[in-house]
């Protein structure tokens, strides 16, 4: 069952300086494996104010579309409270326009994997 979040952000998005900023995101969950594994995908579209307008873009973000794949695996018996996770991460731009790199690098058009292994006492 979903604890019942509500917010519009996924896994390695922030909204920190941005103001009139429009988001949508979606997400689906599934356990699996005697509830041991987790699947999280999710998909966003934010619309961000134009990336010179300083005082609602603070970092100059792009307009971007937001996917994340999380795979969640809780180990039991002798490793019980390990946990395996495999996080994938990806940002393009919304609009397919020119734009300086230094508003791209670090921003959008970026994909991030990271493979996290937790201990949980």
């Amino acid at each position: 069952m979903g604890e019942g979040k509500f917010f519009a952000s996924l896994p390695r998005e922030r909204f920190e300086g941005l103001g009139a900023t429009h988001a949508i995101m979606t997400q689906f969950e599934q356990q699996l494996a005697d509830d041991r594994m987790k699947v999280v995908l999710g998909a966003s579209h934010v619309k961000t104010p134009d990336i010179h307008h300083v005082e609602l873009n603070k970092y100059g973000i792009p307009s971007y579309l937001h996917f994340s794949g999380l795979a969640d695996y809780r180990f039991k018996g002798f490793f019980h409270g390990l946990d395996l996770q495999l996080l994938v991460v990806a940002k393009k731009e919304l609009f397919e326009r020119e734009i300086p790199l230094e508003y791209v690098i670090n921003r959008v058009e970026m994909m991030n994997f990271n493979l996290i292994l937790d201990y949980r006492f």
